[in-house]
């Protein structure tokens, strides 16, 4: 059991750093999957959680708010792309995704006057 709570720590503090520092160049396949970790814990949050059944792009597609889906499917899209394919994924785009994704808040309805 003190194992997996280390490495959640671990992955926890590498996220982190990650994100805060940011990184140069691409980001490997094991820091695409943590920066992917943290948007689904932030969409959680938020109210949208990925069952286990779905993939990260049907996921993605299931996003209503527009303002909010087009940022996810770009993220699941570059996430997708560092994580299974040959190319590359710069941090700096994940990294600000991932920021517009934390800061997006639902639009309220306006009250009738």
């Amino acid at each position: 059991m003190g194992i997996f709570r280390g490495r959640a720590i671990l992955n926890w503090l590498l996220e982190l750093r990650l994100l805060r520092n940011g990184k140069r160049g691409a980001l490997s396949s094991s820091e695409a999957t943590l920066a992917y970790r943290r948007l689904l814990r932030v969409l959680k949050r938020k109210g949208f959680q990925k069952q286990p059944a779905q993939t990260p792009l049907e996921f993605a597609a299931g996003i209503p708010p527009a303002d909010l889906s087009s940022g996810v499917a770009e993220f699941t899209r570059l996430y997708n792309q560092s994580r299974f394919g040959p190319s590359v994924t710069g941090s700096a785009r994940l990294i600000k995704l991932l920021r517009i994704v934390e800061a997006w808040k639902p639009l309220r309805k306006q009250a009738a006057h």
